[in-house]
């Protein structure tokens, strides 16, 4: 976590209070599955986008992710993100592209997000956001392999075996309470929730369905080099039960650090990094699946890459 304007540390029952609160105001959410990264916590704005603005300088992070190395049309997912504030003003924009490949399907989008924060107190600042933009849903039929069922190959769900687009507008709301040393934050993804249109006309059961993240993180100082940084991030995508992310990463003097991560129903991770000059950075993860995936997987690979502008005076 790097610099945040304020030091005091709300009580634990206010930071429950207003987690509560998000959640309940997130309660209508459900949602469609979103891409999967293990190393959100590097680049909270994946999740958030109340999160661009937070900090005093612009960044570029780019995240890539092999999924199920070894099994064929595993998912490949590539995130491209830059951010920052502006100079004389609590508000700040990005932009994130992402292109996310599973088998025959796929899905690129592109968003532009605003954020504007607030003081609660001299040490504690809350940042509301909105994304706007598009997504791309192609599905190609041509990679359909129906083996040695050909007696259905006339039916039109296979889409006559042709590639179909659909292209839809999307968005996303978030809200993120930090201070120098914690963040919590909530949003909602995919809030407009719009149908694709695969077969001539939208499909309802094919509407991009609203999705929920949970995210928090705190910063504990345990010697002049060396500090702790426990996170979680709780996802819903119904009718999926909850999943979340439980993970610890350590630092030494603010340039290496390593952690493990604990996927619920998923996955063990395990994550390294390296800072250089306080402006490049370097991140990498390995999953390994503890479900009876791992009998057919070599399990899953992420690289982060990141740099770090200036900071704004």
């Amino acid at each position: 976590m790097n610099t945040r304007i304020g030091r005091r540390t709300l009580t634990l029952a206010a930071r429950f209070l207003v987690l509560g609160t998000l959640l309940f105001l997130c309660s209508e959410v459900a949602g469609q599955q979103m891409y999967q990264l293990t190393q959100f916590m590097l680049n909270n704005y994946t999740v958030n986008p109340a999160v661009v603005g937070t900090y005093n300088y612009f960044q570029a992070r780019t995240n890539h992710r092999f999924q199920w190395v070894g099994m064929s049309d595993a998912p490949i997912t590539n995130v491209v993100s830059v951010y920052g504030p502006l100079t004389k003003s609590p508000m700040g924009f990005g932009a994130l592209f992402y292109n996310d490949i599973t088998g025959p399907t796929s899905r690129t989008g592109l968003m532009g997000s605003y954020a504007y924060n607030i003081a609660l107190s001299d040490e504690i600042r809350i940042s509301a956001g909105l994304s706007v933009g598009f997504m791309a849903f192609r599905v190609d039929a041509s990679k359909f392999d129906l083996g040695d069922n050909t007696n259905n190959a006339t039916d039109p769900a296979l889409l006559t075996f042709q590639s179909k687009t659909s292209v839809v507008p999307d968005g996303a709301v978030g809200v993120y309470m930090y201070a120098s040393h914690y963040y919590v934050g909530a949003s909602c993804q995919q809030i407009m929730g719009n149908a694709l249109t695969l077969y001539g006309q939208p499909v309802r059961e094919n509407a991009l369905r609203r999705s929920f993240y949970a995210h928090g993180g705190y910063l504990i100082y345990l010697s002049e080099n060396f500090d702790l940084e426990p996170s979680v991030i709780v996802k819903w995508s119904p009718p999926s039960p909850f999943q979340f992310d439980i993970n610890v990463k350590a630092t030494y003097l603010t340039r290496v650090w390593a952690g493990i991560s604990y996927r619920h129903l998923d996955a063990v991770s395990f994550m390294i990094g390296y800072r250089h000059d306080n402006r490049i950075l370097f991140g990498y993860s390995f999953d390994f699946s503890y479900t009876r995936l791992r009998a057919y997987t070599g399990g899953s690979h992420e690289l982060m890459i990141g740099y770090q502008f200036d900071k704004l005076k």
